[in-house]
C-alpha cells in the first residue's frame, strides 16, 4: 500500500506570497500617513489649549491680560519626544517646552489680534488661531 502524501506544492505557495505582497503594497501607504495625522491633532489640541488657557487666566485676573509666557505655562502639552514650536504674531520660539515659559522669547500684544501658530514634529502639522484682543499682553 502507498501512502499519499499531503502538502503545498510549490506553485501554491508563490501564489499566496504574490497576493500577500499586494495586499500589504495596497495598505501601506494608508498607513503611512496615519503619524501626520496623529501630530496635525495634536497641533490642533495644543492649539485649543493656550487658546483656553488665555481665556481662563484673562477671567481669574478679573479682565487684566497674562503673557504669552504666562499662557503657555499653564497648558499641558507633553508630546514626547516631538519638538513643539510656537510663533505668536509671527516671531518663533523654537523647541519650547510644554508647562514651561523658561526661555520663553515670543510675546503678544493686548492691542492686536494675536496670531498663535503650533507646530508639533513639523511643518506639516501647524494650526493657527487667533485670540481676541486684550487676552495676551505681551
Amino acid at each position: 500500500m502507498k501512502r499519499q502524501q499531503s502538502g503545498f506544492t510549490l506553485i501554491e505557495l508563490v501564489v499566496v506570497f504574490v497576493i500577500l505582497g499586494i495586499l500589504a503594497a495596497t495598505a501601506l501607504p494608508r498607513f503611512a500617513s496615519v503619524s501626520g495625522d496623529a501630530r496635525s491633532a495634536v497641533a490642533d489640541g495644543i492649539v485649543g489649549a493656550y487658546a483656553s488657557a488665555a481665556v481662563i487666566q484673562f477671567a481669574a485676573n478679573n479682565g487684566s491680560a497674562s503673557s504669552a509666557g504666562g499662557i503657555w505655562s499653564n497648558v499641558d502639552c507633553d508630546v514626547g519626544t516631538d519638538q513643539i514650536n510656537l510663533t505668536v504674531n509671527a516671531t518663533t520660539d523654537n523647541n519650547v517646552t510644554c508647562g514651561s515659559d523658561t526661555g520663553l522669547t515670543v510675546s503678544c500684544n493686548a492691542a492686536a489680534v494675536d496670531n498663535i501658530q503650533v507646530s508639533v514634529g513639523g511643518n506639516a502639522s501647524t494650526r493657527t488661531v487667533t485670540l481676541p484682543d486684550g487676552l495676551c499682553s505681551g
